[in-house]
């Protein structure tokens, strides 16, 4: 994988209907680290207008998830853990993936969910890898990007 960079246009993966439908964008990937952005709208919004805890907790899975499959491994999460310092509201969030530990079986990856330059919730993610994977036409696309 690359030194970190920025890609020239935030990158939606179409291909992955969970990106799609919840506005989930990698913008930045190298080789320790990943930045996806995510777009609240009013339907992420809980009843106190602030993005929903959840919605959170799935972008900061989702790009430690994400920087492991780039890095060519079959994965699934074994425990994610989020502290949630401030409240977060309807526009660009960014979640900034950093590898901790880089195991032959298991990843830990910080990602720290940012908005308007301030640190909104810290979270802790423990990656299992299966084995390694041949990167699919997915994978390989992000990573010529």
């Amino acid at each position: 994988m690359k030194e970190r960079q920025k890609l020239q246009e935030p990158f939606l993966v179409e291909k992955i209907p969970f990106f799609g439908k919840n506005n989930l964008y990698i913008t930045e990937l190298g080789s320790k680290d990943i930045v996806m952005e995510f777009r609240a709208t009013e339907t992420h919004l809980n009843p106190m207008d602030m993005i929903h805890g959840g919605i959170l907790f799935a972008l900061a899975d989702t790009a430690a998830g994400m920087f492991a499959r780039l890095a060519g491994k079959e994965c699934v999460t074994l425990c994610g853990n989020m502290n949630y310092l401030r409240p977060s509201y309807e526009g660009k969030v960014e979640a900034h993936g950093k590898i901790k530990h880089q195991g032959e079986k298991t990843w830990v990856i910080d990602v720290d969910i940012i908005q308007d330059e301030e640190i909104k919730a810290i979270g802790n993610f423990t990656i299992f890898n299966t084995g390694e994977r041949k990167l699919n036409e997915l994978s390989q696309y992000i990573l010529d990007r």
